[in-house]
């Protein structure tokens, strides 16, 4: 009887350091099967776009960068969109919209940065329109940005300009880590362009 006793009073000192062990072990399963859901999501969604890549170039696309969206489409700013540029158009990828922009409306490709933007000159109906301010929605948006900055360094900006009817609009990237390849966009639409007028204006 005092045997008996003893096992159980031993069994319930013990019985919470079983129980905390038991929830150690279970929380420590749990977080490898999350670990294994996120490498496995991880491993599929690369798959994923490595088809989807392959079947871009199987299309004509030449060059893809992912940048940061600043103003211009209709995703927020600073969202990451994939650019894939073709012969004949060029594909926007970000917010869960796929956008595209033909080339035939497309009146320049620039590589820049805000420095150059800031120091720019255009003449308009009213006169010399200094900087941003040529830029309208995405001058002020880049402009903004600049003022928020604390540490002067050059931002590098990828800018589409094409004609909506009568007007002129901006598509702005912060290119960031993709410089090169918003270069390589700027000289491809050059070499596309051979030459031509891109856009013609009635004074």
């Amino acid at each position: 009887m005092q045997h008996l006793l003893t096992t159980s009073v031993s069994l319930a000192e013990f019985w919470p350091q079983f129980l905390l062990i038991a929830l150690c072990l279970v929380f420590i399963i749990f977080l490898l099967f999350l670990l294994f859901r996120i490498v496995h999501r991880s491993r599929k969604e690369k798959k994923a776009r490595k088809r989807h890549i392959k079947q871009l170039k199987a299309q004509g696309m030449q060059i893809m960068a992912t940048m940061k969206h600043i103003n211009g489409l209709p995703i927020p700013e600073n969202a990451n969109c994939d650019i894939y540029t073709f012969a004949d158009h060029i594909e926007f990828h970000g917010g869960n919209m796929d956008m595209n922009l033909s080339r035939s409306k497309i009146v320049g490709i620039t590589k820049t940065t805000d420095f150059e933007i800031q120091h720019q000159a255009v003449s308009s109906a009213g006169g010399a329109i200094l900087g941003y301010a040529a830029l309208g929605p995405l001058g002020a948006a880049i402009g903004g940005r600049v003022k928020n900055r604390t540490v002067r360094t050059a931002t590098t900006y990828l800018i589409i300009t094409y004609r909506d009817g009568e007007t002129f609009k901006h598509i702005g990237f912060d290119a960031g880590t993709a410089s090169i390849e918003a270069l390589q966009m700027e000289n491809e639409h050059k070499r596309l362009a051979n030459g031509a007028v891109s856009a013609q204006i009635d004074l």
